[in-house]
């Protein structure tokens, strides 16, 4: 069963083990610092207990001319947990995080 968690500075330590194809390239704490320090930015992993099997990452985009969009910049699961609706959940994460922001 997995469980889908909200990643932020608190919670970084569960991408220690992350299964393959889940991310397009090795995480650099470097960069993903400097995704949290923008503060508009929004990453939700599923969890198979402590193996991230998927993840979602998108941002609160702000115009001049328009109010609040929430960009879905990424969406991967690994292979052995597609079609689980892992996917669906994680976008269902993102997007109440989206409507609160």
């Amino acid at each position: 069963m997995t469980r889908i968690v909200r990643i932020g500075p608190d919670t970084i330590g569960l991408l220690d083990r992350i299964a393959p194809d889940v991310f397009d390239a090795p995480i650099d704490p470097e960069l993903i610092g400097a995704m949290f320090a923008a503060g508009n930015h929004h990453l939700f992993v599923a969890l198979d207990a402590d193996l991230v099997v998927g993840q979602c990452l998108g941002m609160v985009l702000h115009g001049p001319d328009r109010p609040a969009a929430l960009y879905i910049d990424n969406l991967g699961v690994t292979g052995t947990h597609r079609r689980q609706g892992i996917g669906s959940g994680l976008l269902k994460a993102i997007f109440a995080a989206g409507k609160e922001a």
